[in-house]
């Protein structure tokens, strides 16, 4: 069943794990990076339909990462962008792809 987005991420908010990134805080690849400020720019046009609900649940672990970034606790941001993107998840084309190089 479809569903409208209802849940969104801004620009700011990609920024944000991009500077803990930067900063050595966590560790993300490029591609997971990429993914992320995707989303923002994905999840800002107000009339997007989730037909699958894979934009909406990538957008609450998105959260939840910026809530652990928030509250300092950068472990468990990292535990969940490590159970998340995970490049077994994806396609062999996108796999060897995928840029592995560590933001930073």
């Amino acid at each position: 069943m479809a569903e409208i987005l209802n849940k969104t991420i801004s620009r700011k908010q990609a920024n944000v794990i991009f500077a803990c990134a930067k900063a050595g805080k966590i560790q993300l690849e490029r591609w997971q990076m990429s993914s992320i400020y995707n989303l923002a720019n994905r999840s800002s046009d107000e009339y997007i339909i989730d037909w699958n609900g894979s934009i909406n649940k990538e957008v609450e672990i998105v959260r939840d990462i910026l809530d652990c970034v928030f509250a300092g606790d950068y472990q468990k941001a990292q535990a969940k962008i490590n159970g998340f993107y995970d490049l077994a998840n994806y396609g062999k084309k996108f796999r060897n792809k995928a840029d592995r190089r560590l933001v930073g």
